[in-house]
């Protein structure tokens, strides 16, 4: 049967049966659902031909070869390889004619596929307007003399795949020619016409058919097309860099020019920089280069061996996904190393640990951005006659011994950013003058507790060889103000350049869960913002220093009550009280009654086992204290005479019953009953007041739902709730809350 047939069929009979309130899963369990086209397998060629002439989705199941004239594509066809091969001979100078879209492609898992044509001049071709397109699989063209794409009129589309031809693989002689991927093995001939290349590799250099801004690069035997790369320079603004070469595991030369790192990359040798060098850390992208020791200077990671050389790094963005850079060296070596050079960081998350994780002499190392981190056995940073600028990003610098050791003179200036120096012995040793703009902090031990000191705005140039730790800008210190609203107790900082959000931090009283007594439900009050607020403020304010008043008596407690009653829950900070009232109220008993039955006596609230609360004939009803449920008919099409909803505990306040239907007659103000909306549509009865019994309404209708409110505005929904199960399948929910006494 057709597929589509099939599907409508399928479609009907579930819908039929959902009607008929049947389960739809004996339609579906056997069932797989197929692709909407029509679906042929073909496993020889007569198969082929004929799916075809119809178009559609042909699927190879087998190996077949084929001798034909030439064959029509005059339907919509997709051709699926599905990892076999198809090999077509001819004496016709074409083999496929095709005036129809036709893709090709193989939708198997290892993507052996291949379609073949044997010593074949012409083997596809486009005379007509009609659409080419290859997305997998591979087209091998044997013949030198071909010509295996011709493509005279229609668009020819490449997107994956790969066309290997002993002559030529493509004419691209027609106004559209699109290739974003794949491999192309075998020279264009002839008219160029419009050509799109954003993608691929080539047997051949295609540079001159590029789109403006992509270039090529040379990687073994073939050229790979580049698509342009973003960045951020050292402003924050976005660039675009074309000419550029791709990173991979044996790039370790690296001269003038451009380098991108554009996936994961792991370099197990030393780097050497000759000249300027730009380095691009694309967006989710990780390059590491790690160097297994040969003895002390015989393997730092990156060498920059050429004096004058630059070394610039850069990201695509600030965010979690910036690029990585990770250098390790050994324990006996540098992780990078360069004289008479300039190193700038734009960008990126780099990581680089060693001996020594930089050692510069007579050179300039610059931080405009990133998230950069120097951590060495020895010294994080050292420097011979050298500079260092920070104006932006962040930097970190650990040494076990100095983080910032300098011999012969040291500059360091900062301008901005984020700065951090650690060093077990001392943060910045004693030949290093630091000029700072902004102000800093420093403190007499690693940790930054101890011994804190403000470090002034220097111009002319300070020693800060007393620290063990030193950060820009000067650590922040708070200046709280407490104030409380209701609930909520709040500290404002009223220093400049406050780290929180608005200057502000918050704490609040949450009422207990518990809202009847004798549940599971907890009684205690909680503290919402608790960790962020002692972290903020230094103080160590707990839970356990909430205290419980009962308005009924003003006693004061520690103790969270579980006994009903009306209460306060309160917390006290620096003076500043929040607090939240709550309520917790006792278990009711309610006796139900439908048509002048009495259902019998249950306490709603508690989770009591399951018992037989009713029994009458084959009409059972259960309760675990939450939920009624009944064996047959209680609600439904229902006649009220005087019936009563009867409380033998605190009195009901509002009732509501939600009516989804008038069986007959028209309902009449009685007993303090009201409608809320259309009598003759949906709508609620209510009833409002303060009794232990009240009386339903003379009528005849159906009751979908049925609440016990406390209060006309205070609806609540608790583990009160209980359901009522009417017929077998269907529900009628009480959500049930007594009274105050």
């Amino acid at each position: 049967m057709n597929k589509h047939i099939s599907n409508f069929l399928l479609s009907l009979t579930i819908i039929l049966g959902l009607t008929l309130g049947l389960s739809p899963t004996a339609y579906a369990e056997d069932y797989t659902l197929e692709p909407l086209e029509t679906v042929t397998e073909v496993k020889n060629f007569d198969e082929f031909k004929d799916a075809v002439e119809n178009g559609g989705y042909v699927k190879l199941v087998a190996d077949f070869d084929c001798s034909i004239g030439y064959l029509d594509f005059y339907e919509e066809t997709t051709i699926d390889l599905n990892g076999h091969t198809m090999t077509v001979k001819t004496d016709m100078y074409y083999a496929f004619f095709i005036d129809a879209h036709l893709t090709i492609k193989d939708g198997s898992s290892d993507g052996n596929g291949t379609l073949i044509f044997e010593n074949v001049s012409g083997p596809l071709s486009i005379y007509s307007e009609s659409p080419l397109t290859l997305e997998s699989g591979t087209l091998r063209f044997t013949s030198t003399s071909t010509i295996g794409i011709d493509v005279n009129k229609g668009p020819f589309t490449m997107t994956g795949g790969k066309i290997e031809s002993a002559g030529y693989s493509i004419c691209p002689g027609g106004p559209n020619v699109s290739i974003s991927g794949g491999t192309i093995i075998g020279n264009f001939r002839g008219n160029y016409g419009e050509i799109d290349i954003t993608g691929g590799k080539f047997s051949f250099d295609p540079s001159d058919l590029l789109k403006n801004g992509y270039t090529v690069q040379k990687d073994g035997d073939f050229w790979v097309v580049k698509t342009p790369v973003s960045y951020l320079d050292a402003d924050g603004s976005e660039k675009t860099c074309t000419d550029y070469t791709v990173v991979t595991s044996s790039t370790t030369t690296w001269t003038d020019g451009w380098y991108v790192v554009n996936s994961d990359v792991s370099i197990n040798e030393t780097i050497k920089l000759n000249g300027n060098v730009n380095l691009i850390l694309c967006d989710g992208a990780k390059l590491n280069v790690n160097v297994a020791s040969a003895g002390a200077g015989a393997s730092v990671p990156i060498y920059i061996n050429n004096e004058g050389a630059n070394f610039t790094i850069y990201a695509q963005s600030t965010g979690e996904d910036m690029g990585e850079l990770n250098v390790k060296a050994s324990n006996n070596d540098v992780a990078l190393y360069g004289q008479k050079s300039n190193i700038t960081f734009n960008g990126g998350k780099v990581m680089m640990e060693g001996r020594d994780a930089i050692y510069i002499g007579y050179s300039i190392l610059t931080v405009n951005g990133g998230d950069i981190t120097f951590t060495g056995i020895y010294y994080g940073f050292f420097s011979y006659q050298s500079a260092m600028h920070i104006g932006g990003g962040k930097l970190t610098v650990i040494g076990n011994s100095y983080g910032i050791y300098s011999y012969d003179g040291y500059q360091m200036y900062v301008d901005g950013g984020n700065v951090t120096i650690i060093g077990d012995d001392k943060a910045i040793d004693g030949d290093c003058n630091v000029y700072n703009s902004i102000p800093g902090t420093g403190w007499t031990n690693t940790e930054g507790t101890e011994g804190l000191t403000n470090i002034e705005v220097s111009t002319e140039g300070q020693k800060l060889s007393t620290f063990k730790k030193v950060q820009f800008p000067a650590a922040h210190t708070h200046n709280f103000t407490y104030t409380a609203e209701g609930s909520t107790i709040t500290a404002t900082c009223s220093v400049e350049n406050c780290t929180l959000t608005d200057n502000k931090v918050s704490l609040t009283i949450v009422a207990p869960e518990m809202t009847v007594s004798g549940t599971t439900k907890n009684a205690n009050a909680t503290l919402t913002g608790l960790e962020e607020f002692n972290s903020a403020t230094g103080l160590a304010v707990a839970a356990a220093d909430i205290m419980y008043v009962n308005r009924d008596k003003g006693n004061e407690t520690s103790t969270a009550p579980t006994s009903a009653g009306k209460y306060t829950a309160k917390i006290t900070v620096e003076g500043q009280t929040a607090s939240v009232d709550y309520e917790i109220l006792a278990p009711v008993t309610l006796t139900v009654r439908s048509n002048k039955e009495d259902w019998g006596t249950v306490e709603l609230m508690n989770g009591e086992p399951t018992t037989t609360v009713w029994e009458n004939n084959d009409d059972i009803i259960t309760s675990d204290g939450i939920t009624f449920t009944a064996s047959n008919k209680l609600f439904g099409f229902e006649t009220f005479e005087k019936e009563k909803f009867i409380s033998d505990g605190a009195p009901f306040e509002r009732i509501e019953l939600e009516v989804s239907d008038w069986r007959w007659g028209e309902f009449n103000n009685e007993d303090g009953w009201r409608v809320e909306g259309d009598v003759n549509h949906p709508a609620k009865m209510i009833w409002e007041g303060k009794s232990n019994e009240v009386v339903l309404p003379n009528c005849s209708t159906y009751v979908a739902m049925v609440r016990f409110i406390r209060g006309s505005s205070d609806i609540v929904e608790t583990e009160t709730a209980g359901k009522y199960t009417v017929n077998p399948g269907t529900e009628v929910t009480i959500k049930a809350t007594p009274a105050d006494g």
